[in-house]
């Protein structure tokens, strides 16, 4: 009796395959794609909006944004049509050196700033390029560990440093720049003045001025000699006057090296007519009265260098007081006025001055 065989396959190769094998392939090759797919993912370049605000000192945008392509190859810039995310970049210029600050939401949607402070515009420009480079090339969380904190390069490590307000909110004047805008002028002169006596008289004076503002206002103190003479019939009287003054000037008005200011002022002290011995007046007499006026003064200067200053002045004097000097005869009758202290007078003087600080 034949035994009945079963037809076979055909034999096309090894048909024996070890159990499990496909899953550790896979297995084998997971890491490396993931590797890849990873790298791939954190090497995307993503389309980014920079706004770079810096002083006319500082380096340019275009020059902040090389800065950073030298930093990351994943810099690219967003057209206006775009929908990309937003980095702002501004830096400050105070009496403490240059502030800078970059402003961004990060892959995770975490608002994010960081602040790098240095001695010049060019040191911070590069410190916060490279901070802007990093976030660039910084992957989600999902995809990768939570990288380690930003921080600046050992050169721009400063300790810690308060947030300094926006360029558009007025800063706090410290007491030196305050102290900047003050200013003193001490100095003499010399002019005429029409109320020293018949013919106005000469006059010198000694002033210290101080200005708060370089607009104003300003004060200034004066202290003052006059002298005028005059003769009548063979007799001769002289006129002194000795005081102070003080002026007011709401404003000075200034355009480079010369300025000019409109000032109200007062005079005080002592005004004395004397008659002169002579054959012609045997017993001369002396009279002393107590001077007042209200002046209005105009005056221009000009500031030579930074320390001289040269002024002329024109002056409005109005006396808050009338008063008759004449002479007598030998009986004590009045021979007529020399001299009557005028309603309205006027004068001219020029200064010399020093300006400090």
């Amino acid at each position: 009796m034949t035994a009945a065989r079963w037809p076979q396959a055909p034999h096309r190769g090894p048909a024996t395959r070890e159990p499990g094998a496909p899953a550790r392939a896979a297995a084998r090759l997971g890491p490396a794609l993931a590797l890849v797919i990873g790298v791939e993912h954190a090497r995307a370049a993503e389309p980014v909006r920079l706004r770079y605000e810096a002083p006319a000192e500082c380096p340019s945008e275009s020059s902040f944004t090389e800065r950073v392509r030298q930093r990351t190859a994943h810099l690219e810039l967003a057209s206006p049509s775009d929908l990309a995310r937003s980095f702002t970049v501004t830096l400050h210029v105070d009496t403490g050196g240059v502030v800078g600050r970059v402003d961004f939401v990060d892959r995770d949607g975490v608002p994010v700033s960081r602040v790098v402070r240095g001695e010049s515009c060019d040191e911070v420009a590069s410190g916060l390029a490279l901070v802007t480079a990093l976030a660039l090339d910084a992957v989600p969380t999902e995809t990768h560990p939570e990288p380690p904190p930003l921080e600046p390069s050992p050169a721009l490590a400063k300790p810690p440093q308060p947030e300094v307000p926006p360029p558009q909110q007025e800063r706090p004047v410290t007491r030196s720049a305050a102290a900047s805008t003050r200013a003193a002028t001490a100095g003499f002169g010399a002019g005429f003045v029409g109320w020293a006596g018949p013919q106005g008289g000469l006059t010198l004076d000694a002033f210290l001025a101080a200005s708060f503002r370089p607009e104003g206002p300003s004060l200034r103190l004066s202290a003052w000699h006059w002298r005028a003479s005059a003769e009548d019939g063979g007799r001769e009287a002289v006129f002194r006057g000795w005081g102070g003054r003080l002026e007011g000037c709401p404003w000075v008005f200034v355009r480079d090296w010369l300025f000019a200011e409109p000032c109200l002022g007062t005079n005080l002290g002592l005004f004395r007519a004397e008659g002169v011995k002579s054959p012609a007046l045997p017993q001369p007499e002396t009279s002393n009265l107590f001077w007042r006026d209200v002046l209005l003064v105009g005056r221009l200067g000009a500031r030579l260098g930074r320390f001289v200053v040269v002024e002329a002045q024109g002056e409005l004097e109005l006396p808050l007081f009338r008063h008759r000097f004449g002479f007598d005869d030998p009986s004590g009758a009045p021979l007529g006025t020399v001299f009557e202290v005028p309603a309205v007078s006027g004068g001219a003087e020029l200064h010399l001055g020093v300006r400090f600080p």
